[in-house]
Parts: C-alpha cells; sequence; structure tokens
C-alpha cells in the first residue's frame, strides 16, 4: 500500500531574491490499494481546501517516504487509543 500527501501549489513573490516562487500546501492524504474487484485505487482524505484566487482547483500527489509513512501511522494509532480512553471512561461513570 502506497501513502500519498496531497499538494497545492501557491505561487508567492520572494522580496529578498526579487524572485517569484512556489510554496507546496499539504491539504490531505491519500493511500493507494486494491479494491474489491482487484484493481488499484487511490482513495483520498481532503483536511483542508483552499480558498484564495490563486488556487485553480488542482492538486499533485507526492509518495511519502517510508519514515513520514511510520509517523503518520503512529499519529493514527494514538489519536484511536485516545478515542478508545475517552469511551472506556465514559462507561465507568
Amino acid at each position: 500500500m502506497k501513502r500519498y500527501n496531497m499538494m497545492v501549489a501557491k505561487p508567492y513573490f520572494d522580496k529578498q531574491s526579487n524572485q517569484n516562487k512556489t510554496k507546496w500546501v499539504k491539504i490531505g492524504t491519500a493511500i493507494e490499494m486494491a479494491g474489491q474487484d482487484g484493481k488499484m485505487k487511490i482513495f483520498g482524505d481532503i483536511d483542508s481546501t483552499p480558498t484564495g484566487a490563486w488556487w485553480d482547483g488542482g492538486y499533485q500527489l507526492f509518495e511519502q517516504d517510508t519514515q513520514q509513512q511510520g509517523q503518520n501511522q503512529q499519529q493514527q494509532q494514538g489519536y484511536g487509543q485516545q478515542q478508545q480512553q475517552g469511551y472506556n471512561n465514559q462507561q465507568q461513570r
């Protein structure tokens, strides 16, 4: 399974270098996995949507490196454990 960062290119002007540059903004994540029919599919999860006039509606996917994938999995597992602990505390009351 491959994981991707969903990114948009935001142009800006750098006063120090007097040049137009691009800042990459992460708007979500996507995973590539086999669907029920066995074909590879990409599923995305958008965290934020740019609203500026600079955004043309497009985004690009960049494959995450293995170190970043491990950090994301740890964060997701930690969140699930927090949710479970909160549920357990409510049940005890």
